[in-house]
Protein backbone atom coordinates (compact mmCIF):
# COMPACT_ATOMS: atom_id res chain seq x y z
CA UNK A 1 0.00 0.00 0.00
CA UNK A 2 0.99 3.53 -0.49
CA UNK A 3 2.67 5.70 -3.02
CA UNK A 4 5.31 3.67 -5.25
CA UNK A 5 8.40 5.79 -6.94
CA UNK A 6 10.66 4.98 -9.03
CA UNK A 7 11.69 1.91 -12.04
CA UNK A 8 11.09 -1.69 -11.41
CA UNK A 9 14.59 -3.84 -12.87
CA UNK A 10 12.06 -6.52 -13.88
CA UNK A 11 8.75 -7.25 -14.38
CA UNK A 12 7.21 -10.98 -14.71
CA UNK A 13 5.48 -11.45 -17.99
CA UNK A 14 6.24 -7.86 -19.17
CA UNK A 15 8.05 -6.48 -22.09
CA UNK A 16 10.78 -4.84 -21.64
CA UNK A 17 11.70 -1.01 -23.75
CA UNK A 18 15.50 -2.31 -24.19
CA UNK A 19 17.66 -4.99 -24.09
CA UNK A 20 17.19 -8.72 -25.64
CA UNK A 21 14.48 -10.40 -25.03
CA UNK A 22 12.26 -13.46 -25.91
CA UNK A 23 8.83 -12.98 -26.66
CA UNK A 24 6.32 -16.34 -26.79
CA UNK A 25 3.36 -16.55 -28.59
CA UNK A 26 1.26 -14.76 -30.98
CA UNK A 27 1.18 -10.91 -30.74
CA UNK A 28 -1.17 -8.64 -32.33
CA UNK A 29 -0.54 -4.80 -32.85
CA UNK A 30 -3.13 -2.18 -32.97
CA UNK A 31 -1.04 0.54 -33.94
CA UNK A 32 1.46 0.89 -37.23
CA UNK A 33 4.81 -0.22 -35.66
CA UNK A 34 7.30 2.45 -35.89
CA UNK A 35 11.28 1.50 -36.34
CA UNK A 36 13.07 -1.08 -37.47
CA UNK A 37 12.38 -4.63 -38.13
CA UNK A 38 15.49 -6.19 -39.26
CA UNK A 39 15.10 -9.35 -40.42
CA UNK A 40 12.92 -12.40 -39.89
CA UNK A 41 14.33 -16.11 -38.98
CA UNK A 42 13.92 -18.73 -41.26
CA UNK A 43 13.45 -22.01 -39.82
CA UNK A 44 13.95 -25.64 -41.39
CA UNK A 45 16.29 -27.31 -43.41
CA UNK A 46 18.95 -24.39 -44.57
CA UNK A 47 17.36 -22.01 -42.12
CA UNK A 48 18.84 -18.14 -41.80
CA UNK A 49 17.73 -14.84 -40.85
CA UNK A 50 15.71 -13.95 -44.07
CA UNK A 51 16.29 -10.33 -45.27
CA UNK A 52 15.39 -7.74 -48.49
CA UNK A 53 17.59 -5.72 -50.15
CA UNK A 54 16.02 -3.13 -52.90
CA UNK A 55 18.01 -1.78 -55.75
CA UNK A 56 17.21 0.40 -58.23
CA UNK A 57 17.69 -0.97 -61.66
CA UNK A 58 18.73 2.75 -62.94
CA UNK A 59 18.89 4.11 -66.47
CA UNK A 60 17.70 1.00 -68.99
CA UNK A 61 16.94 2.14 -73.15
CA UNK A 62 14.78 -1.71 -73.11
CA UNK A 63 13.91 -0.64 -76.77
CA UNK A 64 17.04 -0.26 -78.16
CA UNK A 65 19.17 -2.18 -75.38
CA UNK A 66 17.71 -5.97 -74.68
CA UNK A 67 19.56 -6.80 -71.91
CA UNK A 68 20.93 -5.31 -68.89
CA UNK A 69 22.70 -6.24 -65.44
CA UNK A 70 22.88 -5.11 -61.96
CA UNK A 71 25.29 -5.84 -59.33
CA UNK A 72 23.37 -7.61 -56.13
CA UNK A 73 26.81 -7.98 -54.08
CA UNK A 74 25.12 -10.99 -52.66
CA UNK A 75 26.61 -14.79 -52.51
CA UNK A 76 24.01 -16.10 -54.80
CA UNK A 77 23.34 -19.47 -53.25
CA UNK A 78 21.96 -17.46 -50.35
CA UNK A 79 19.19 -15.49 -52.56
CA UNK A 80 16.00 -17.23 -51.73
CA UNK A 81 13.76 -14.85 -53.71
CA UNK A 82 14.04 -12.33 -56.35
CA UNK A 83 11.04 -9.83 -57.97
CA UNK A 84 11.68 -7.00 -60.68
CA UNK A 85 9.33 -4.32 -60.94
CA UNK A 86 9.70 -2.06 -63.86
CA UNK A 87 8.52 1.48 -65.27
CA UNK A 88 7.52 3.02 -68.50
CA UNK A 89 8.45 6.12 -69.43
CA UNK A 90 5.40 7.45 -68.80
CA UNK A 91 2.82 7.06 -65.54
CA UNK A 92 2.61 5.10 -62.60
CA UNK A 93 1.77 1.46 -63.75
CA UNK A 94 4.66 -0.94 -62.31
CA UNK A 95 4.80 -4.30 -64.23
CA UNK A 96 6.85 -6.99 -63.33
CA UNK A 97 9.70 -8.32 -65.70
CA UNK A 98 7.49 -11.38 -66.58
CA UNK A 99 4.82 -9.40 -67.84
CA UNK A 100 2.79 -10.99 -70.52
CA UNK A 101 0.42 -8.04 -71.66
CA UNK A 102 -2.33 -10.45 -73.23
CA UNK A 103 0.63 -12.66 -74.72
CA UNK A 104 1.69 -16.56 -74.30
CA UNK A 105 5.06 -15.40 -73.60
CA UNK A 106 6.25 -13.49 -71.30
CA UNK A 107 7.70 -9.68 -71.93
CA UNK A 108 11.10 -10.16 -69.90
CA UNK A 109 12.86 -12.44 -68.11
CA UNK A 110 15.79 -12.27 -65.56
CA UNK A 111 18.64 -14.49 -64.31
CA UNK A 112 20.70 -14.86 -60.92
CA UNK A 113 24.48 -15.09 -62.70
CA UNK A 114 26.83 -14.78 -59.70
CA UNK A 115 27.14 -11.17 -58.44
CA UNK A 116 24.55 -9.58 -61.05
CA UNK A 117 20.87 -9.70 -61.82
CA UNK A 118 20.76 -10.68 -65.42
CA UNK A 119 17.97 -8.71 -67.04
CA UNK A 120 16.26 -8.92 -70.56
CA UNK A 121 13.31 -7.88 -72.95
CA UNK A 122 12.44 -10.28 -75.03
CA UNK A 123 11.95 -8.72 -79.03
CA UNK A 124 8.66 -7.91 -79.67
CA UNK A 125 7.18 -8.27 -76.77
CA UNK A 126 5.64 -5.43 -74.24
CA UNK A 127 8.80 -4.06 -73.32
CA UNK A 128 10.77 -3.76 -76.83
CA UNK A 129 8.38 -0.32 -77.81
CA UNK A 130 9.33 3.35 -77.51
CA UNK A 131 7.08 3.18 -74.00
CA UNK A 132 10.48 2.31 -72.65
CA UNK A 133 13.04 4.38 -74.39
CA UNK A 134 14.06 6.65 -71.99
CA UNK A 135 17.35 6.78 -69.77
CA UNK A 136 15.81 9.67 -67.58
CA UNK A 137 15.20 8.04 -64.51
CA UNK A 138 14.90 4.80 -62.60
CA UNK A 139 13.72 1.92 -65.23
CA UNK A 140 12.71 0.17 -61.64
CA UNK A 141 13.55 -1.77 -58.67
CA UNK A 142 15.00 -5.10 -58.22
CA UNK A 143 13.73 -6.78 -54.60
CA UNK A 144 15.95 -9.34 -53.25
CA UNK A 145 15.16 -12.03 -50.19
CA UNK A 146 17.98 -13.86 -49.22
CA UNK A 147 19.33 -15.77 -45.86
CA UNK A 148 22.99 -14.96 -43.92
Amino acid sequence: SGDCDGNAGTVTGGVYTSGNQTIAGVKTFSSTIVGSIDSIKETGTGAGTVRKKILDIGDWNMDSTPAADVAHGLTASKIRSVSILIRPDVGDTLLPIEYTGGADTPSGFYQIQGINIFMARVTGGSFDSTDFDSTSFNRGWITIEYVD
